[in-house]
């Protein structure tokens, strides 16, 4: 985890050159895996469509993977997450969406975050844009939400 001051935000060029390298080689993506919770997310202003399938045993997510078409932003998104969620129990994902949350809140101006979300802080400083980075996790949310019901 590394602490961040929104305010003193100065790498901004480094975090989208990070976003960039990300979309073009997306960790996750497209990859076929052996589901058992799924859900899929639009973003109708931007025009993203993401699919994510997870595989999860005994609490544990074993696989995540997503497919469709989305922007850059979201792609990457898309990727930090499926990577950040592998191998993590469910409720450890649960901390990581409130991470997220928090990351995206313009209320919140000083937060812990896990290193590997540094790339979305350049989303911060373009509010428009915020969408195509929350989409998969609220994506993620709503499979996780299914597969609880079931």
């Amino acid at each position: 985890m590394i602490k961040i001051d929104k305010a003193q935000l100065s790498d901004v060029d480094l975090y989208q050159n990070a976003l960039i390298d990300l979309h073009k080689s997306p960790y996750g993506f497209d990859v076929v895996i052996d589901e058992n919770a799924r859900a899929e997310g639009e973003n109708q202003t931007c025009g993203d469509e993401l699919v994510l399938s997870l595989n999860i045993q005994q609490g544990n997510i074993a696989q995540a993977s997503f497919s469709g078409h989305s922007c850059a932003i979201c792609r990457a998104s898309a990727a930090i997450m499926c990577r950040a969620i592998e191998h993590q129990k469910i409720s450890a994902v649960d901390s990581l969406l409130v991470n997220i949350e928090q990351l995206f809140d313009e209320q919140v101006t000083q937060l812990e975050i896990p290193e590997t979300f540094e790339p979305l802080l350049s989303v911060t400083k373009f509010p428009v844009r915020i969408q195509c980075a929350v989409l998969p996790w609220q994506t993620l949310e709503s499979a996780l939400k299914e597969y609880q019901h079931e």
